[in-house]
């Protein structure tokens, strides 16, 4: 069973964490493996270690940002670029998001304002995950929140 902890901006999954893609400089990678440290134990970490072992500080809190969102069901690369892209820095921030709202920032920051309307069910099911740590496997993969799409989370329906 996997479990996610939030302590401090921290996100673990307790057995099974995934590595999460990043596009790090080769200097980067360099100061990672010179500290010991594995792409995917970075989610446990906080920016203050990553700026310690010479990383700048905003490069920093992205990467641990990017992270933590990843070790989310459903959430890849692409999802956490969004989630920094509309101001989230951290699965706190995340948790008190909301879904929709989420989907129409990114929405208006496309060109032409389009955007996959699958988006929206990945947001969704980000923020359940934080929300709700006991979420069963079904309701873990972006598909599930279909039905939901438009809904503000309070309910109502919004166009």
């Amino acid at each position: 069973m996997l479990k996610i902890f939030l302590n401090n901006n921290k996100a673990t999954k307790k057995s099974c964490l995934k590595s999460p893609q990043l596009a790090l400089s080769n200097n980067e990678r360099q100061l990672l493996r010179q500290a010991k440290i594995k792409r995917v134990g970075l989610a446990e970490l906080t920016a203050d270690h990553l700026i310690d072992i010479g990383f700048d500080k905003k490069r920093a809190a992205y990467i641990i940002a990017l992270s933590q969102f990843q070790t989310l069901a459903s959430v890849g690369l692409a999802s956490a670029n969004d989630f920094w892209a509309i101001g989230l820095r951290s699965l706190n921030d995340l948790k008190q998001a909301d879904p929709f709202t989420m989907y129409e920032q990114l929405r208006k920051k496309t060109a032409k304002g389009q955007l996959d309307r699958c988006v929206e069910d990945v947001c969704r099911c980000a923020v359940a995950q934080v929300k709700c740590l006991n979420l069963s496997e079904e309701k873990k993969q972006w598909w599930y929140w279909f039905s939901q799409r438009g809904q503000h989370c309070g309910g109502s329906s919004s166009d």
